[in-house]
């Protein structure tokens, strides 16, 4: 091999050897990069075990009756399936019905004997707002009730009792019974265990409410609220325009809604529907004011140990 030759092979090795180097480098620093990344990732699922309330509660919200305000623009000439309309109706006798399950190892958890309510916006509706009806469905279960009536100046943290003949606003829907023999002064979750819980909301007409409602838990001392993720939404009208869907006036099965006429007229209408209507229940002001008393006074009369509304957690700002 000539003095050149081996000049060019030497210059090839030394290239070799430190791209191999670099190589190396560069998978080394891939597999810290990795296990730095594992090792966050590890760190947060620990955080989140040790951050993790002993209870999961979970939220749903169903209807005694299908029909509602309309929160946003009408066509009757629009599908009467649309979404924006079946998801866009606001229900004036919306039901929460909430699961709650101990998440806790080895001890039970004690829940409070009143659910916890956000109201979070108020906002009047109009005074000619599009009312939808749809055909009715149905539903039934058993759970404990509770009740919270809204009213405009009702915004931020409450608690809603117990639903009993002194905290209910008026009748129940439909002559329901769904208040229980006796109340309870507090409730509690073994691990594993559910509890079923049920809230009737009740209110002022004229207004939308936006709300959240949670489940306030004691365990090793500490207190906490789990909140519903999602807002809800409920609103009564005092004046609108009534339009019902296909099949709920005697053979009408198109595909649009129907104007039936105003509210009033809705209201004692009933013979010329499929179903018997639901009366709105318009409560007064004073009425709603004397509600929102007597579940105030019954939350003070349990012996679960208070604390006030302003002092609990509040759910994350979404």
């Amino acid at each position: 091999m000539s003095a050149k030759q081996r000049t060019v092979h030497t210059n090839q090795s030394g290239w070799i050897r430190r791209l191999t180097r670099s190589a190396w480098a560069i998978i080394g620093g891939i597999g810290i990069l990795v296990g730095a990344v594992l090792g966050i990732i590890q760190f947060v699922g620990w955080l989140q075990d040790v951050s993790e309330d002993p209870i999961r509660a979970e939220y749903y919200v169903h209807f005694s009756s299908d029909e509602g305000v309309l929160l946003g623009k009408f066509d009757p000439h629009d599908n009467y399936l649309s979404k924006k309309y079946t998801k866009g109706m606001v229900h004036w006798d919306p039901l929460i019905d909430v699961a709650v399950t101990g998440r806790a190892e080895d001890e039970t958890v004690t829940l409070s004997p009143y659910l916890v309510v956000q109201v979070t916006d108020v906002r009047p509706i109009p005074e000619r707002a599009n009312y939808l009806v749809y055909p009715m469905g149905g539903a039934g279960g058993d759970a404990n009730y509770f009740v919270a009536t809204l009213a405009p100046e009702r915004e931020g943290v409450f608690y809603a009792p117990q639903q009993t003949k002194d905290t209910a606003l008026g009748p129940l829907v439909r002559g329901l019974t769904t208040e229980k023999p006796k109340t309870y002064d507090y409730f509690t979750l073994t691990p594993g265990e559910k509890e079923f819980f049920e809230l009737k909301v009740t209110m002022l007409p004229g207004y939308y409410y936006w709300f959240r409602v949670g489940v306030q838990y004691s365990y090793k001392g500490e207190q906490g609220v789990v909140w519903s993720k999602r807002k809800f939404v409920t609103g009564e009208p005092l004046d609108a325009t009534v339009w019902v869907a296909p099949n709920v006036i005697g053979d009408y099965n198109g595909k649009h809604f129907k104007k039936f006429g105003d509210l009033q007229k809705y209201q004692e209408d009933n013979e010329s529907l499929g179903y018997p209507t639901p009366n709105l229940p318009r409560y007064d002001k004073h009425a709603v004011q004397e509600a929102i008393m007597r579940q105030n006074e019954a939350v003070q009369q349990y012996s679960y140990p208070f604390t006030p509304p302003e002092q609990l957690n509040e759910p994350d700002k979404k």
